[in-house]
């Protein structure tokens, strides 16, 4: 004797898939929050000794509701040199402080949110080398659904090479990554987000000077010969205007 199992019946089935349904157990609960794009633009190649400017620009990203709310800029974090880029915060065996040192960052004229704000540079992990950029004024970015321009920070930078990577990317080249971390807080929500970026940079040596050329022993002979005719001509004029 065989037992069949009873089979369920199209109206069933559709009871069932409502029943989930309505209990949420397909749907997977999607949270909206305060979010934002943090993306640093570094040069292709820096040269040891030389200055260079960079960018860090942080844009208002979040999702509905908090979409139509301002944010503000809580903190700002800059790491100028890592042999990885799987976290924003690098950490051993990737650290290779003292590459570059930051000069100067300021809020670039063309981004309203933070055009003429100057920015502090603050050290505050010395074993990454990791820096803060502290503000001297209120960082407040428009809603994410409003004008690009609005949302838009951007800090210009001013950096330079100090050495050569001594923990470069895959260990034999001199590329190494730049970190940028930034968080946010939304004025109405009080709700926090965070936004992460990096750029690659290859680090190169200064080329050689050029030889100083040393004259030659004619050269210097015919230096002489100038001078002395030179010397000569004064005296005769000297000797005619007296």
């Amino acid at each position: 004797m065989s037992l069949l199992r009873p089979s369920l019946g199209p109206a069933a089935v559709i009871l069932g898939l409502t029943v989930m349904l309505c209990c949420g157990v397909l749907v997977p609960r999607v949270d909206a929050g305060i979010g934002g794009q943090s993306t640093i633009v570094m040069p292709e190649t820096a040269v040891v000794g030389v200055t260079f400017t960079a960018t860090m620009t942080i844009r208002n990203f979040s999702t509905p509701p908090q979409d139509t709310e301002n944010v503000r800029v809580i903190s700002a974090f800059i790491t100028p040199a890592c042999a990885d880029v799987g976290l924003p915060i690098c950490v051993p065996p990737n650290l290779d402080p003292g590459v570059f040192d930051l000069l100067s960052a300021a809020g670039d004229p063309t981004t309203a949110p933070c055009a003429g704000t100057s920015f502090q540079i603050g050290i505050v992990n010395p074993p990454s080398g990791e820096i803060q950029l502290i503000p001297n004024q209120t960082i407040t970015l428009g809603p994410s659904n409003g004008p690009l321009a609005a949302r838009t920070c951007q800090v210009d930078l001013l950096f330079v090479a100090k050495k050569l990577p001594a923990n470069p990317v895959f260990g034999t080249t001199g590329e190494t990554w730049t970190l940028g971390r930034t968080s946010l807080v939304g004025l109405l929500s009080q709700l926090t987000g965070t936004s992460t970026s990096s750029s690659l940079v290859n680090v190169v040596a200064a080329p050689p000077s050029p030889p100083t050329a040393v004259p030659t022993l004619s050269e210097w002979v015919m230096m002489l010969l100038a001078g002395v005719l030179i010397l000569a001509g004064a005296i005769a004029l000297r000797r005619r205007m007296t």
